[in-house]
């Protein structure tokens, strides 16, 4: 019985040597698992702090490539706005010069005006060479009259 009762303790000794055992071994599997628990939480909050400044990146192209759109419409605005003006001022001038072009005197008045003009100079040529002619033949009239007369008296 007391061999027995050796066997029981011995038995139970080693039954606690081994809990203890088992007890240690999932102590440090517990304290492993911690560690890896740990080390994952770690890359993750890297992963995060990662990913929100690649957000804040991605961002602040946005914002730029916002503002470069918004600085070629409003260039594009202006650009319309000086063709428009440039369009209304070169309408504005065809306009006055049309104007100024239905109020001349037509081209074929101004030809009629020149023949008229030409056509009485030359009437007044005609009629000063008309004038001188009658007047040299009036000179030779009298000449001549003159000439019978003197020869009428020296007879």
């Amino acid at each position: 019985a007391a061999l027995e009762e050796q066997r029981r303790a011995i038995a139970a000794e080693s039954e606690a040597k081994l809990a203890a055992e088992r007890a240690a071994a999932e102590e440090v599997l517990r304290g492993r698992e911690a560690e890896r628990f740990a080390a994952e939480e770690a890359q993750r909050e890297e992963q995060r702090a990662a990913a929100a400044a690649r957000k804040a990146a991605q961002a602040e192209a946005a914002r730029r490539e916002k503002e470069a759109t918004d600085k070629r419409a409003e260039e594009e605005k202006a650009r319309r706005r000086t063709q428009a003006a440039e369009a209304s001022a070169a309408k504005k001038a065809a306009k006055e010069k049309n104007s100024k072009a239905k109020k001349a005197t037509p081209a074929f008045k101004l030809e009629e005006e020149r023949r008229a003009k030409a056509a009485a100079e030359l009437r007044d040529q005609e009629e000063k060479a008309a004038r001188l002619a009658a007047d040299q033949e009036a000179a030779r009239r009298a000449e001549r009259e003159a000439a019978e007369r003197a020869d009428a008296a020296e007879r």
